[in-house]
């Protein structure tokens, strides 16, 4: 059982949690009590308490105060539900949606697992039974009895869950691109940005104190001012060149390495993503003046042409990149952003059509947005995927909702045993875990 290595947002929680929901009916009793059936798939009670608990888990690790009983009674929507009862329908509602893509597994694309999907769930059980258990099985099951479960309903769990992988992975195998298509038009924006930032930010320097400029955004190599700057040469008169083998410009009257300050990119975080040194905060006039040099910039560009839009950005913005004059920036409107500024930017982008201009005032300073028109397949341009690493998966995952919902009405349910359902109240906080991805 592994910890969870993610701490993300709620609603974001809601979208990305894995939950696990079928087996065969035939082997119900060994897995606990059958309550959600559709054709020869069931879900048992057993089950759905492990769902519980890891809800509950994944609600612990986000700070949730779930140890504490008025948390539950708490009302969580404007419908008046509270946490308990509104986390309950999730669970439940989600797991209603991968019963009927087991269905679809098995009934519908005739699909099955490989005796090597068997082998790799039991060699990960294994791997769990020794870990948290020093392999002694019945010391794994008491472990597991505080969330529903056994040994054996929990491998049905992570083989099913290894058929719902192994379903998602069939769609996106039929998905034609005229739904890729669908899906990019319905969903993308393409925008340009000018930005004032609200602190100074403080850039990668070299050994000298100059910060360090490169060609391009992946960072490698360095960009020489080759105009103004002088190769520097060994003893006979060959180049010294960089750990790239590119030549080295430096400055004769200062000896300073020659980076190239109009067109090079600086880097403002490591090579681990974390920022190389303390933003520097304005003081409340600075901010006052920045703030009012960003409307002013915001009105002007109300009236510009992309291209002129392109260079009032180069010229103004604190955060210009390579994006900005290319072929613009993309995101999908229609996802959660747990990073605030994806968030407010998408926001923004919202609020205008392709041509108009938004303003956005953000915790790192003024986004001054033009959106564009998407270009046609933007999605399969080379030059574009840096924005659409997640697009193949948010594709497949729009297709699974989609067909999924159609066998979601066709589910029957044990009605006996609705009001002795257990509660996400008082299952057990499966914080450790037990996904099988």
């Amino acid at each position: 059982m592994r910890a969870s290595r993610t701490a993300v947002r709620l609603v974001c929680l809601l979208l990305c949690l894995v939950f696990c929901v079928g087996t065969l009916a035939a082997c119900a009793p060994k897995l606990g009590t059958p309550y959600l059936t559709l054709g020869n798939e069931t879900l048992t009670v057993n089950m759905y308490e492990l769902m519980l608990s890891r809800m509950r888990g994944q609600l612990y690790s986000n700070q949730y105060p779930v140890n504490e009983s008025r948390f539950w009674t708490m009302v969580w929507n404007e419908a008046g539900q509270t946490y308990e009862d509104y986390f309950n329908a999730e669970v439940l509602r989600q797991c209603r949606q991968y019963l009927a893509a087991w269905y679809m597994y098995t009934e519908v694309y005739g699909l099955s697992l490989s005796a090597e999907d068997y082998a790799s769930v039991d060699e990960y059980l294994d791997g769990l039974l020794y870990t948290d258990a020093d392999g002694n099985r019945t010391q794994f099951n008491r472990i597991l009895a505080a969330y529903g479960v056994n040994m054996d309903i929990l491998r049905e769990v992570y083989l099913v869950e290894t058929r719902i992988t192994h379903l998602k992975d069939h769609l996106s195998s039929i998905i034609a691109d005229t739904v890729r298509s669908e899906y990019y038009t319905s969903n993308y924006a393409c925008f340009l940005k000018l930005v004032k930032s609200s602190y100074a930010l403080v850039y990668e320097k070299d050994s000298n104190g100059d910060e360090i400029r490169y060609t391009d955004e992946s960072l490698e190599h360095i960009a020489y001012d080759k105009e103004n700057g002088t190769v520097l040469l060994d003893g006979n008169n060959n180049p010294y060149v960089d750990e790239h083998g590119d030549a080295i410009y430096y400055y004769e009257d200062t000896g300073r390495i020659a980076y190239d300050t109009e067109n090079g990119v600086r880097n403002n975080v490591d090579e681990d993503g974390d920022s190389v040194g303390d933003y520097v905060a304005y003081d409340d006039e600075t901010l006052a003046g920045i703030k009012a040099e960003a409307e002013s910039l915001y009105a002007q560009s109300k009236t510009l042409s992309a291209e002129e839009f392109r260079t009032l950005a180069k010229e103004h913005s604190d955060k210009f990149s390579s994006s900005d004059e290319g072929n613009g920036a993309f995101l999908n409107l229609s996802v959660y952003y747990s990073a605030q500024l994806l968030s407010d930017v998408a926001d923004g982008l919202k609020t205008v059509q392709p041509g108009e201009t938004a303003f956005v005032e953000t915790d790192e300073g003024y986004y001054i947005l033009r959106r564009l028109d998407l270009p046609e397949n933007g999605w399969s341009d080379k030059a574009n995927e840096s924005w659409f690493s997640d697009f193949e998966t948010a594709v497949v995952e729009k297709m699974y909702d989609t067909l999924t919902r159609d066998y979601m009405d066709r589910i029957s349910e044990n009605e006996k045993l609705r009001d002795k359902l257990p509660s996400i109240a008082n299952v057990g906080t499966n914080w450790l875990g037990t996904t099988y991805y």
